[in-house]
């Protein structure tokens, strides 16, 4: 923007002046002569003499707050053409002045003539006023926005010192200081006098600020002081007067902030006015001088709208601006307004071009950037059609330089907006509409219109630098139109000036600002396209190193995407440019990117090429010997050559040859006949020599077989000599040549042929091609010479071959007899065996999982064990042919199932010197280690399966009596319980069983009877799989504690396998013995056999071993072949807690055979309370019967089956499953007795 001036792009400010801190710059008007020549030394204004006799602050009290307060007011300078606040911090442009600062005069009068009146005043910059820069017809002046952002303030601000006494104190101190304040005081009031005598006349706010110690802004008398000094001085009520003391900087900047919100309405004032007076001036405007009405218009519409800016009021400025600009493009479309090329018609349009970015400012302010861009839009539209009709159209220079400028202007405005905290808007496109019903018309889909879309920066430099060539261009082609200028013959300003311009530094300018704002929003491809307009532009220049740095850069992306008409275009740019500045080696590899097949040249501009290319080598000289090597690389250039290489196998072992084939074919359209090349070097990823391969120099071209191919024997390791090869190192076009042999690798890995280097060595000139074999062909071939045909090679990758290290030749079993036994040392049998030619050692390392039940498992491997892991058991050292044998113990606890180890097999060879070594074998080619894993499942059974058949006995041991006081010994109530045990092998071993035993150690509740064990403890059994044994218990339970009781006995055995001598094994068998729950039992003794009519007595035992009273009825039912004496129902009975009761039922039989005695049913009842209601009725005496439960009534030589509760669950659902389930009321409970008539036998009497 500084080819505009700032007053006309800038954002314009209120004015504040400040006086009173020091020397100001340049004042706005010089002061008088005698006030400017006074001596240094003389008392500033404002400040009472210095009395010697009086006490005076020392000189520097006060000069760091000064300093502070002009360093803060001081801290924006200059003409900011971008505003972020817009009057919301209340900034104001200030400006440090003398405190005898003058304003300029308001009005001038012109001269006048005897035969005249006296003319009316006018501003000494009117058009009217003949002194004036804008007399006659001018429109504005950036003086006149000078004048109000730099010469008249609409505040000013007056810094004095408040006058200060001190002194020791006492009434006749008192009474001076008073006398002494008052006679400063007065001072300071003549000087505000003085100074508002000049700021009323023009409606100028003024305040003062009032500079004092600390010590007297304690001083009670200090409001007092003040407000006099304000009223005398005729200074407002309202923000006019202010103290500050010495404080820090940031209490400065404080104070500062405070007192420019207070003056900011009164700035607003000042200008709201202005503004008024100019609208009505516009109102009564009547044609004044030689300036017509509408460019009055204009210059009034201009200065409302500088007034409105002072303001902050963007939307009335933009009004204003808007209605100047429209009015002024009116007087361009009118010849007689405004006449081409005259001094006015240029400041008009320096006026518009500044008005179209004020407008586009304002826009981007109110943030509608589309709006922006179409003001600018349409300004270059119009003044396009202006320019035509000027005849300083698209076909001049001057066109093209004016439309550079614009572009220029508005990407400066964009970037400083950018900033400033601006944002571009999002380039995505608005959502489409919604669907509309059926029958409606769609409405059209929104878009993005592009040329009201703002773009960053870059874009409108570019344009600038577009406009710019075309600039140069037309001025090219004006000055190879028009004759040389004779000696003395005037020539055209504008053609004076453009000849001046130096216009390959103004576009490369453009260009590379616009280079940096397209890196920044990261478009690489335009800013690599930039960036080769730039180094275009430096070689059109003939600045031509500077274009060979700029395509060096920016060659390098071209190349790698192939863009073969912009890498051409460079590399003759670049070709040209070398050659230029004796550039040779440049020059040299630019030639071989334009002989590239891929290059888009045609055939003869790539012969031409060649041929330069071996003139420069045989003619020209290298500066240096460093620089007669020239290293080119073909990937960064482009590829001369199509280069592969192939390996016949996939996969080989350290230090196996494998063959390979080079193929190196020079395309149809090359020239590579024109070079003749003196060695060629492979270069192999193994770290090995390049292999090279000298020229022979043999057959003549003619001669030449297609393909050639050069057999370069075994190239063995990297350690081994190389030796000379050689091959013919030239090809016709479209010859291909193939250099085929066998290689080795020392070390793993993958290899490669990473690169192929041709020599070309003419003169003093070395040229090392480097071409990088193509490993991303979809198809390769492996070539047979015998037949000559191509055959496809199908492993994945064949341009690398996978090198390795051999394995270990080891074999590894694993044996074992499964299943295992619970409870036992389990052998697993691990058996090595060395099929290699090294001495081997070997590792074991063994884990075990855990099992489902957290069972503590055990693995044990010679001396060492552990529940889960053993690392790095040693095995041994092997030699070759040799085995070893281990055998790992596994321990199985808990419950049966399976056990689960990851056995791991490590073997590596010993690397103990080269005894260990077989003879035909090398370092490198030693096998690499070897590890073998192995998982086993075994499963784990229990070496005895038992079942238990459990009958208890329904009489129980009698209790203590009621009155019996002795000490209880626990088996008052015992049951006698017959267990029959049922034992057989699980597992399909055969078992020595050397002890069974069963013990009670545990169950202090049950003890043993009788055992049928007792004389077979020492007798070794020997049991075969699914053989059983059985064994018969008496035991004697103790009645029912809790439901808690965990303790039963258990059932030892010693055992171990059959013909295994190891110490037995011992194994627990729990007996599950759950003590019978005491509750009443009533049993009856029966004779085995009855005589007929002979009476029999049958004896009810009724037994409560309960601690509760026990309230029991009976009734007898009638039997066909019995009758009996006695009541057939006694309804209460009573059976106290321990007590047994017997009752002797006398019954005879009427029938012979087996007869039912009568049936004895018992219930046992519950005595209620008369207030519960039951359904049976209440008794004589009130209290309620209720039958609750029948009791079974069972044989005393009956015994009940203990039935395993998931055996019995079992057998049901196989009942449910069958369709035969039982009644619900048929079904009883585990160990019920069903309440059923006894059958006796009658015999005859």
């Amino acid at each position: 923007m500084d080819s505009y001036p700032g007053e006309f792009t800038g954002h314009v400010l209120p004015l504040l002046f400040v006086a009173g801190l020091g020397t100001a710059a340049t004042p706005a008007v010089p002061a008088p002569a005698s006030a400017s020549t006074e001596p240094s030394t003389t008392t500033p204004a404002g400040s009472p003499p210095i009395d010697p006799q009086t006490p005076q602050p020392p000189p520097d009290q006060f000069g760091p707050l000064l300093t502070a307060l002009k360093k803060t007011l001081s801290a924006k300078r200059g003409f900011n053409i971008w505003d972020s606040s817009r009057g919301v911090n209340h900034d104001f442009h200030v400006v440090l002045v003398e405190k005898n600062v003058r304003f300029p005069p308001l009005k001038a009068r012109p001269p006048s003539t005897p035969q005249q009146p006296l003319p009316v005043l006018h501003s000494p910059i009117s058009p009217l006023t003949p002194s004036s820069p804008l007399y006659p017809d001018g429109i504005m002046a950036p003086i006149w926005i000078r004048k109000h952002r730099e010469m008249i303030p609409s505040v000013f601000v007056l810094v004095l010192r408040l006058g200060e006494y001190s002194s020791p104190g006492g009434p006749l101190d008192l009474s001076k200081k008073e006398d002494e304040e008052r006679v400063r005081d007065a001072e300071l009031v003549q000087e505000i006098t003085e100074r508002k005598r000049t700021t009323v006349e023009r409606a100028i706010k003024l305040a003062v600020i009032l500079v004092c110690s600390r010590q007297l802004l304690d001083d009670p008398s200090l409001d007092s002081r003040l407000s006099l000094i304000r009223r005398q001085s005729g200074l407002d009520s309202r923000a006019s007067l202010f103290v500050i003391s010495p404080v820090p900087q940031s209490e400065v900047v404080n104070f500062v902030a405070s007192f420019k919100g207070e003056l900011y309405p009164a700035a607003l004032d000042y200008y709201r006015e202005h503004g008024r007076r100019v609208r009505r001036k516009r109102a009564r405007q009547a044609p004044k001088g030689r300036l017509s009405d509408k460019g009055w218009n204009v210059r009034y519409d201009y200065k409302m709208g500088v007034f409105s800016e002072m303001r902050g009021e963007m939307e009335v400025s933009l009004k204003h601006y808007e209605d100047s600009y429209d009015t002024l493009v009116e007087m361009f479309s009118t010849p007689n307004l405004l006449v081409v090329r005259t001094k006015r018609w240029a400041e008009a349009k320096v006026l518009a071009d500044c008005l179209t970015v004020k407008i586009a400012k304002i826009y981007l302010y109110l943030n509608e950037p589309s709006r922006a861009c179409a003001q600018f839009n349409r300004h270059l539209a119009r003044f396009r059609e202006l320019s035509n009709i000027w005849g300083i159209g698209e076909q001049t220079f001057e066109f093209w330089s004016w439309l550079s400028k614009q572009y220029r202007l508005f990407a400066e405005l964009v970037a400083i907006a950018l900033r400033a905290g601006f944002r571009l808007p999002s380039l995505r496109p608005p959502p489409p509409p919604r669907p509309v019903p059926a029958g409606m018309p769609q409405p059209p889909s929104p878009g993005l219109v592009p040329p009201t879309i703002l773009q960053h920066p870059g874009y409108y430099f570019y344009m600038a630098g577009l406009c710019a060539v075309q600039r140069r261009e037309c001025f090219k082609t004006f000055l190879a139109s028009t004759e040389p200028p004779i000696d003395g013959t005037p020539v055209s300003p504008a053609v004076s000036h453009e000849s001046k311009v130096d216009h390959a530094e103004i576009i490369i300018d453009l260009y590379t600002k616009s280079y940096e704002y397209f890196k920044a929003h990261k478009t690489s491809r335009l800013s690599l396209f930039i960036a080769s307009q730039i180094a275009l532009t430096h070689f059109q220049a003939g600045n031509h190193e500077m274009a060979l740095k700029f395509n060096e850069r920016i060659s390098r992306t071209y190349r790698r995407e192939r863009w073969r008409d912009i890498v051409d275009s460079l590399a003759e740019i670049s070709r040209v440019s070398a050659l230029a500045v004796g550039d040779y080696p440049t020059a040299i590899r630019s030639l071989l990117g334009l002989l590239a097949p891929d290059s888009r040249i045609s055939l003869d501009a790539r012969a031409e090429c060649a041929i330069e290319l071996w003139h420069i080598l045989e003619t020209k000289e290298p500066s240096s010997e460093d620089a007669a090597v020239v290293d080119v690389d073909m990937s960064e250039v482009a590829p001369l050559f199509t280069c592969q290489a192939v390996f016949w196998r996939q996969t080989a072992s350290v230090g196996e040859a494998v063959p390979f084939q080079v193929t190196i074919e020079a395309p149809p359209e090359s020239k590579a006949d024109a070079l003749r090349f003196s060695s060629l070097a492979l270069q192999f990823n193994d770290g090995r020599a390049p292999v090279v391969i000298g020229a022979d120099g043999g057959e003549s071209p003619e001669e030449l077989a297609n393909p050639t191919v050069t057999h370069l024997g075994s190239l063995g390791e990297p350690s081994q000599s190389q030796q000379e090869r050689q091959a013919t190192l030239y090809w016709l076009n479209g010859q291909k040549s193939i250099f085929t042999g066998t290689i080795a690798r020392a070390t793993e890995g993958e290899l490669t042929l990473s690169m192929i280097t041709l020599t070309l060595a003419v003169g003093k000139w070395t040229v090392n091609l480097a071409i990088i074999p193509d490993a991303a062909a979809t198809r390769a071939s492996w070539y047979l010479p015998q037949n000559g045909t191509d055959i496809p090679l199908l492993q994945p990758d064949p341009f690398s071959c996978s090198v390795y290290h051999r394995n270990l030749q080891v074999t590894a079993i694993i044996d074992h007899k499964a299943p295992a036994y619970l409870d036992e040392e389990f052998d697993i049998d691990i058996d090595v065996q060395n099929d290699d030619a090294v001495e081997i050692e070997v590792f074991l390392d063994i884990l075990l999982q855990p099992g489902e039940d957290d069972s503590q498992n055990q693995i044990k491997v010679d001396e060492r064990s552990s529940f889960s892991y053993i690392k790095e058991v040693p095995l041994g050292v092997l030699a070759p042919s040799s085995k070893l044998s281990k055998t790992i113990r596994l321990l199985s606890i808990g419950s049966p199932g399976e056990r689960q180890l990851d056995v791991s097999i490590r073997a590596q060879p010993t690397l103990l010197g080269e005894t260990s070594l077989p003879s035909t074998s090398s370092a490198n080619s030693i096998p690499t280690s070897t590890e073998i894993l192995q998982t086993l499942t075994i499963p784990a059974v229990p070496p005895i399966f038992a079942s238990f058949d459990t009958h208890f006995h329904h009489r129980r041991r009698p209790g203590k009596h009621l009155l019996d006081f002795s000490q209880p010994d626990g088996w008052d109530g015992a049951t006698e319980v017959t267990l029959i045990a049922k034992l057989c092998s699980a597992g399909p071993w055969d078992l020595d069983v050397v002890q069974m035993s069963l013990s009670t150690e545990n169950a202090p509740q049950v003890r043993v009877l009788s055992s049928s064990l007792d004389g077979e403890s020492s007798v070794i059994l020997g049991w075969r799989p699914h053989e059983f044994f059985n064994a018969i218990f008496r035991l004697e339970v103790m009645p029912a504690i809790s439901e808690d009781e965990t303790s039963h006995p258990s059932l030892e055995v010693l055992w171990r396998r059959s013909g295994n001598e190891t110490r037995p094994i011992r194994t627990s068998i729990p007996l599950v013995v759950r003590p019978k729950p005491l509750y009443p039992t009533i049993t009856v003794r029966l004779p085995p056999i009855m005589r007929l009519h002979a009476p029999t007595s049958l004896t009810y035992r009724f037994s409560n071993p309960t601690e509760r009273l026990l309230t029991l009825s009976l009734q007898v039912d009638s039997s066909e072949g019995f009758v009996f004496a006695g009541p057939r129902k006694i309804p209460q009975m009573t059976v106290a807690p321990t007590e047994e009761r017997n009752i002797t039922l006398t019954v005879i039989p009427l029938l012979v055979g087996p007869c039912a005695v009568p049936r004895v049913r018992v219930f046992e009842v519950d005595r209620l309370s008369p207030v519960e209601e039951t359904p049976a009725g209440p008794t004589e005496d009130g209290v309620v019967q209720r039958k609750q439960k029948e009791l079974p009534v069972v044989e005393e030589a009956d015994v009940g089956q203990v039935v395993d509760q998931s055996q019995a669950h079992l057998e049901t659902d196989l009942r449910i499953a069958r369709g035969s389930e039982r009644d619900d009321a048929s079904e009883v409970s585990a160990g019920e007795v069903l309440a059923r008539p006894f059958t006796v036998l009658v015999l005859p009497s």
